[in-house]
């Protein structure tokens, strides 16, 4: 029973870094994302200011 608990804790172990890694990566895609948003609002609102 030891051992295949241990097997478990470690696959565990392997999916939550895995998990870890991939909403990190949708955190710094969806800041990226957040970012670009603001700019064409910005660039949006800018060209009604120019007419």
């Amino acid at each position: 029973a030891q051992q295949r608990f241990e097997a478990l804790w470690a696959e565990w172990q392997r999916s939550a870094r895995g998990l870890h890694e991939a909403l990190t990566g949708v955190s710094a895609l969806l800041g990226q994302a957040g970012s670009h948003y603001a700019e064409a609002e910005r660039a949006i609102a800018a060209s009604f200011g120019a007419m």
